[in-house]
């Protein structure tokens, strides 16, 4: 994880990434009374931002997590739910407690949002979001006309809860629900009331070196040399999708992962 300031990168190093030799030591070590204090967590992450918050407001131009993800948010450790002692980063944390108003987020790290920078601030999540139904879904719109007859179905519906056959018009009305509300970037960006950019839904990230990642600005490629991770919506034609004034006219960084605002 980075935090980039003003003046000087700060890299959270003081802490160990977790590493193991075999899927037993993993499992071994899951089941264990895990020591926070040791890893670079979730909590972690969110109390030194919110540390800034309070000490030095305004000086976060670019919070960035690179890690797995998943519709639910970034993959640190893969800890289990409920749990103590659970690491990683869930949309969960965002819910609000009927009773109090407030979600974990606001009570644990209330001048967390107060970390960034003022209208440059931004959230990057550098992960995948590839989830078969959604990219289903896109390609769906993407094929089939506004009025179409033809009726969207898959596996995956019921296990999500929809019905097991959607008019266009519902999938897009639920593809923009998804997008506005209920994914880990989107509450992120309504909590920090900052751009938060990840990935489309249903598309995973993939490696590449910066020179070969089509679109991005040749200043980058002339001044950056290694690797970045980089969403591939070329071969579906799915960036003009997201794209349309029916799912919101989504726009994109140069690495095409989504923004979603925080309105």
């Amino acid at each position: 994880m980075k935090v980039l300031g003003y003046r000087a990168q700060a890299i959270l190093e003081s802490r160990k990434t977790a590493s193991w030799d075999s899927v037993t030591a993993y499992v071994n070590w899951l089941n264990s009374s895990r020591n926070e204090s040791q890893y670079i967590t979730g909590h972690y992450a969110h109390g030194y931002l919110d540390t800034i918050g309070r000490t030095r407001p305004g000086t976060v131009q670019n919070y960035s997590v690179f890690s797995h993800a998943w519709h639910g948010g970034p993959i640190l450790f893969n800890t289990l739910q409920p749990d103590p002692a659970d690491f990683d980063l869930r949309t969960e944390q965002f819910t609000l407690d009927p009773l109090t108003r407030q979600s974990q987020m606001s009570r644990q790290y209330p001048q967390l949002p107060l970390a960034f920078t003022p209208v440059s601030g931004e959230i990057h999540i550098w992960g995948c979001f590839a989830t078969t139904l959604f990219k289903a879904m896109v390609l769906f719109i993407r094929d089939k006309p506004t009025g179409t007859r033809e009726k969207f179905s898959h596996p995956q519906n019921a296990a999500a809860g929809l019905p097991l056959q959607m008019t266009r018009a519902e999938v897009v009305t639920y593809l923009k629900e998804l997008m506005a509300n209920e994914t880990y970037m989107s509450l992120f960006a309504q909590f920090a009331r900052r751009k938060t950019y990840g990935g489309p839904p249903g598309w995973g990230a993939d490696v590449g070196r910066y020179d070969s990642v089509q679109g991005i600005p040749q200043g980058l490629k002339n001044n950056i040399d290694g690797s970045i991770l980089y969403i591939n919506l070329t071969q579906n034609r799915a960036e003009a999708v997201f794209q349309r004034s029916e799912l919101g006219s989504r726009t994109f960084d140069a690495f095409k992962y989504l923004c979603y605002p925080p309105s």
